[in-house]
């Protein structure tokens, strides 16, 4: 695997929206569809992997929550006065596909639909909770977390990238 030599171009961020409000928004619209194309897949299809080696609909599912639940600890670690945490940049698959090794955001093996979709809306809208509050108490030009193709973020990307993260998996995972 090659690891990206440069970030993406934050224009890709910032199409989603200019405020808090306005990236949460995009992040629940990407999360209702998330789920809408889970429940028109089907119990089989959607956990069944997707390809050799690959998760399954569901598994980037429980994915994406497990993404947006470390994006609000590193909001919480900078409230409190800690440094974000720092991950490597990521990589690019023999398949073309992006790559990141972070245990944290490794889906659980069996998830079970209607947890993963509660737990993804639950942790969506307490991401969009947790930006607005650090803007509140002034941390809106703080970085509060580093996303490995990304880079730094605020708390405002780190809405925007929930909003992106969903959108790229509906692409490439979430497809008919």
């Amino acid at each position: 695997m090659k690891q990206i030599e440069e970030y993406f171009p934050r224009e890709l961020l910032e199409r989603f929206g200019a405020s808090v409000a306005e990236a949460g928004v995009h992040a629940e619209a990407a999360v209702a569809e998330v789920i809408a194309r889970l429940e028109a897949l089907g119990g089989e299809r959607m956990t069944a992997p997707v390809g050799p080696g690959k998760w399954s609909p569901l598994q980037v599912a429980d994915h994406l929550h497990r993404v947006n639940v470390l994006a609000i600890d590193g909001i919480r670690r900078v409230s409190e006065g800690e440094e974000p945490v720092r991950t490597e940049r990521g990589h690019v698959g023999a398949d073309g596909g992006l790559v990141v090794s972070l245990a944290a955001a490794e889906p659980v093996a069996e998830p079970v639909f209607a947890r993963v979709a509660a737990d993804l809306r639950r942790s969506t809208a307490a991401l969009v909770e947790a930006a607005a509050q650090a803007e509140g108490v002034g941390l809106a030009a703080t970085v509060v977390n580093v996303n490995p193709f990304f880079g730094e973020l605020t708390p405002l990307d780190s809405v925007r990238m929930a909003a992106l993260h969903a959108r790229h998996h509906i692409r490439n995972h979430l497809c008919e």
